[in-house]
């Protein structure tokens, strides 16, 4: 499990807390909260962004991750969790943490069924009824399922996602609960469309409400 802490300033620059593991896992009290008293002592130490705390973890590194953030919701500014299950979660408390969950199709190690079942439950609480769709959503969590992937090539794999480190770094734990947007049609997405496409999401916003939502291909905003 690594822990990235951003510092207040100096851009890009980030601490890396990746404590010792071991096989007895992450999720026992006594690991747990030596691993919250290390993580406060930095902050008091140093200046850290505490609005970007960011978590990543393997396997029992994952399942620890699942763990803390149901013991500290709201604490972290984003995860990813890679190749664990997250047990019996309780979805409310992890639903606006974002979070980008990842697992090898070949896993015999892990439960892609309760994962998948896992990231389904976070997203019904986000409002979105779809399941654990992978190839769209807009709806918390990213889910991530690699082909021809066992569990332990996860680690490598998820180093591989195109913009992971973007999308880690532009979590921001300020308060602002990002919004959910999904498309309702046209679906599936993954094929081509003869132009002009009528297109129509849901949008919902936690904390108020959306005034406008914005179409783009690529770089380009299309309306």
């Amino acid at each position: 499990m690594v822990a990235r802490i951003r510092p207040r300033r100096a851009a890009g620059a980030t601490f890396l807390f990746a404590p010792a593991g071991g096989t007895g896992g992450w999720s026992g009290t006594a690991r747990r909260q030596a691993v919250f008293e290390i993580i406060d002592g930095l902050l008091e130490e140093f200046p850290i962004d505490r609005q970007r705390i960011y978590l990543m973890g393997f396997s029992m590194g994952a399942a620890g991750i699942w763990n803390y953030l149901q013991q500290r919701p709201g604490f972290f500014a984003a995860a990813n969790p890679q190749a664990a299950a997250g047990g019996a979660l309780d979805p409310e408390l992890v639903k606006n943490t974002p979070i980008w969950a990842t697992i090898g199709i070949e896993d015999r190690v892990i439960s892609l069924e309760q994962l998948t079942a896992n990231v389904s439950r976070i997203r019904a609480a986000n409002g979105d009824p779809r399941g654990a769709a992978t190839w769209v959503t807009g709806v918390n969590p990213r889910f991530t399922i690699f082909a021809s992937t066992d569990h332990g090539g996860v680690q490598g794999k998820t180093q591989q996602i195109p913009g992971l480190r973007d999308w880690f770094y532009a979590q921001s734990n300020n308060g602002d609960i990002p919004p959910n947007v999904r498309f309702v049609r046209p679906l599936p997405l993954d094929q081509e469309y003869t132009s002009p496409v009528a297109a129509l999401v849901k949008a919902a916003d936690p904390e108020g409400k959306i005034d406008r939502v914005e179409f783009c291909i690529g770089d380009k905003v299309c309306s």
